[in-house]
């Protein structure tokens, strides 16, 4: 039985109106995409306490084309979804067709380029969101994400008027690699902020595949085993910075007991677990987060040793693509 911090794994823990059960929390963009996957998320898996959403921005946007997320070397990802979404609106609609129970708490993600997206976004998806996430923090699309979190004014202005307007806990993402992290933090609980989420996707990297880029937006962010010395650091800055109440929900490279113990001793409240999901079905991702909670709640360092490499392939080989094909419809008599 685990106790780091005064987190007691087993136990259910305060979470804005809400006491959560369960630790683990699935990150932005990672398995629960639509209204569907949420709601049997929270029905089937036990130890998920908390689901994000996908990044919502106020009007709908289309994001880039595949190749979107790939495997560059055993256990490492990289991806450039683009921001992708159908927008405030349709999102709430869809969110609206689900319940969501009341031991778990659905934290709504959202991004803008300025006050004013954010704000119309947030007052949009207020009516279903235990809390918003500020996504300040996407190393990929130009004009959101990093580039906001790093105008410290914007992301104090941006953080007090959502947390203002919405009544509900706001948790400010941002990435590992901000300079003066720590400062950023402190400026965005100023504002009125509830918690910090680290880290979001490190780049922007480039991962090829022979003589080109893997991904069609050539840049994206990396994840998985490769950034975890990366993602774990930061959490034990920000306990510094902002002290130890507000919550930190730390992810990057979790895939076992002892990695969830090695952020909680940085200082993170709530484990985000991701890329260790790649390839697993629904059953096997619930066996796999039940076993890791499993090792947590005995010996997490004689726990089971896992990785985040997938559970299928995803090798890449070399092809030729024609152009100008035309083709002709046979029929036998």
């Amino acid at each position: 039985m685990l106790s780091i911090r005064q987190l007691r794994f087993e136990d259910p823990y305060p979470l804005g109106r809400k006491l959560v059960r369960g630790r683990f929390l699935i990150p932005s963009g990672i398995r629960c995409t639509h209204a569907s996957t949420i709601e049997k998320c929270f029905r089937e898996t036990p130890s998920v306490g908390v689901v994000t959403t996908k990044s919502i921005s106020a009007r709908p946007r289309q994001g880039y084309r595949e190749p979107i997320y790939a495997r560059y070397a055993p256990g490492c990802y990289i991806n450039a979804v683009g921001l992708a979404n159908p927008g405030a609106e349709a999102f709430l609609a869809e969110i609206r067709s689900i319940e969501v129970p009341a031991d778990k708490f659905l934290l709504v993600s959202i991004f803008g380029s300025d006050l004013d997206s954010f704000l119309e976004a947030a007052l949009t998806l207020k009516p279903v969101a235990d809390g918003f996430e500020l996504n300040m923090s996407c190393p990929h699309a130009k004009g959101y994400g990093a580039e906001i979190g790093q105008d410290r004014e914007l992301l104090r202005k941006i953080t007090g008027a959502v947390a203002g307007a919405t009544g509900v806990p706001v948790f400010v993402k941002l990435s590992a690699i901000l300079q003066d992290l720590g400062g950023a933090a402190v400026e965005a609980m100023r504002a009125g902020a509830a918690g910090i989420t680290v880290t979001n996707t490190i780049g922007p990297a480039l991962a090829a595949a022979g003589a080109g880029p893997i991904l069609r937006n050539r840049l994206g962010g990396l994840s998985g085993d490769g950034i975890r010395p990366w993602a774990c650091a930061p959490s034990s800055r920000l306990r510094a910075a902002i002290g130890s109440e507000p919550v930190i929900i730390g992810m990057g490279g979790i895939a076992s007991a002892e990695h969830v113990v090695q952020h909680a001793r940085a200082g993170a409240d709530v484990f985000g677990i991701g890329s260790a999901l790649t390839g697993l079905d629904s059953v096997e991702m619930r066996q796999r987060l039940a076993e890791v909670d499993s090792d947590l709640r005995g010996d997490p360092a004689g726990g089971r040793v896992y990785t985040c490499e997938s559970s299928v392939r995803m090798d890449y080989a070399a092809t030729r693509v024609l152009s100008g094909w035309t083709t002709t419809r046979l029929s036998s008599s």
